[in-house]
Protein backbone atom coordinates (compact mmCIF):
# COMPACT_ATOMS: atom_id res chain seq x y z
CA UNK A 1 0.00 0.00 0.00
CA UNK A 2 1.05 3.62 -1.03
CA UNK A 3 1.76 5.76 1.43
CA UNK A 4 -0.29 9.11 2.03
CA UNK A 5 1.89 12.13 0.74
CA UNK A 6 1.15 14.94 2.40
CA UNK A 7 1.72 18.26 1.39
CA UNK A 8 0.69 21.97 -0.23
CA UNK A 9 -1.01 22.06 -3.51
CA UNK A 10 -2.19 25.17 -6.02
CA UNK A 11 -5.22 25.52 -8.22
CA UNK A 12 -4.60 27.27 -11.71
CA UNK A 13 -6.43 28.98 -13.46
CA UNK A 14 -5.39 29.31 -17.49
CA UNK A 15 -7.67 31.47 -18.80
CA UNK A 16 -9.04 34.33 -15.76
CA UNK A 17 -6.10 36.38 -15.24
CA UNK A 18 -3.94 33.24 -13.89
CA UNK A 19 -6.29 33.45 -10.48
CA UNK A 20 -5.00 30.36 -8.22
CA UNK A 21 -5.73 28.59 -4.49
CA UNK A 22 -3.37 27.71 -2.37
CA UNK A 23 -4.37 24.66 -0.01
CA UNK A 24 -3.14 21.20 1.82
CA UNK A 25 -4.11 18.34 2.06
CA UNK A 26 -2.72 14.83 4.25
CA UNK A 27 -2.89 12.67 0.67
CA UNK A 28 -2.20 14.64 -2.51
CA UNK A 29 -3.08 11.70 -4.25
CA UNK A 30 -6.52 11.42 -2.73
CA UNK A 31 -7.00 14.93 -3.04
CA UNK A 32 -5.83 15.51 -6.93
CA UNK A 33 -8.59 12.68 -7.76
CA UNK A 34 -11.40 14.52 -5.95
CA UNK A 35 -10.53 17.64 -7.30
CA UNK A 36 -10.94 16.37 -11.01
CA UNK A 37 -14.66 17.54 -10.64
CA UNK A 38 -14.12 21.35 -9.89
CA UNK A 39 -17.48 22.06 -9.36
CA UNK A 40 -17.80 19.98 -6.11
CA UNK A 41 -14.63 22.23 -4.61
CA UNK A 42 -14.98 23.66 -1.19
CA UNK A 43 -14.11 26.52 -2.16
CA UNK A 44 -17.23 28.62 -3.85
CA UNK A 45 -14.77 30.61 -6.34
CA UNK A 46 -12.93 27.61 -7.60
CA UNK A 47 -17.05 26.54 -7.88
CA UNK A 48 -17.97 29.84 -9.62
CA UNK A 49 -15.02 29.48 -11.75
CA UNK A 50 -15.76 26.23 -13.12
CA UNK A 51 -19.20 26.50 -13.45
CA UNK A 52 -18.32 29.81 -15.83
CA UNK A 53 -15.48 28.34 -17.59
CA UNK A 54 -15.33 24.52 -17.39
CA UNK A 55 -13.50 21.88 -15.47
CA UNK A 56 -10.37 21.56 -18.30
CA UNK A 57 -9.44 25.36 -17.06
CA UNK A 58 -8.32 24.50 -13.84
CA UNK A 59 -5.25 22.49 -13.26
CA UNK A 60 -4.04 21.30 -9.67
CA UNK A 61 0.19 20.85 -9.18
CA UNK A 62 1.80 19.97 -5.96
CA UNK A 63 3.92 22.93 -4.62
CA UNK A 64 5.57 21.48 -1.72
CA UNK A 65 5.92 17.46 -0.39
CA UNK A 66 5.56 17.62 3.62
CA UNK A 67 6.45 14.81 5.91
CA UNK A 68 3.24 15.31 8.08
CA UNK A 69 -0.34 17.49 7.44
CA UNK A 70 0.71 19.46 10.22
CA UNK A 71 3.48 20.16 8.04
CA UNK A 72 1.52 20.67 5.31
CA UNK A 73 -1.06 23.35 7.21
CA UNK A 74 1.74 25.87 8.68
CA UNK A 75 3.40 25.74 4.85
CA UNK A 76 -0.21 26.56 3.26
CA UNK A 77 0.18 29.47 6.04
CA UNK A 78 3.59 30.02 4.89
CA UNK A 79 2.71 30.28 1.19
CA UNK A 80 -0.02 32.78 1.83
CA UNK A 81 1.74 35.10 3.77
CA UNK A 82 4.17 34.57 0.78
CA UNK A 83 1.90 36.02 -1.24
CA UNK A 84 0.43 38.69 0.90
CA UNK A 85 3.55 40.50 0.83
CA UNK A 86 3.30 40.39 -3.01
CA UNK A 87 0.05 43.14 -3.73
CA UNK A 88 -0.02 42.00 -7.04
CA UNK A 89 -0.03 38.34 -6.39
CA UNK A 90 -2.16 38.60 -3.89
CA UNK A 91 -5.13 39.62 -5.75
CA UNK A 92 -4.96 36.77 -7.95
CA UNK A 93 -6.10 34.13 -5.29
CA UNK A 94 -8.68 32.68 -4.69
CA UNK A 95 -8.88 31.97 -1.77
CA UNK A 96 -7.55 35.46 -0.66
CA UNK A 97 -10.95 36.27 1.47
CA UNK A 98 -10.98 33.32 3.25
CA UNK A 99 -7.48 32.74 4.59
CA UNK A 100 -5.25 33.11 7.60
CA UNK A 101 -3.14 35.96 6.08
CA UNK A 102 -3.07 39.15 8.23
CA UNK A 103 -4.95 42.03 6.56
Amino acid sequence: MKEKQAGVYQVFSTIDNYRFYIGSAKNIDTRYHKSLNWKKHHNSEIRKHAEKFGNETLTLSVIQKCSSYEEALCMEQWWLDFYHTYNDMWDCLFNKNKCFAPE
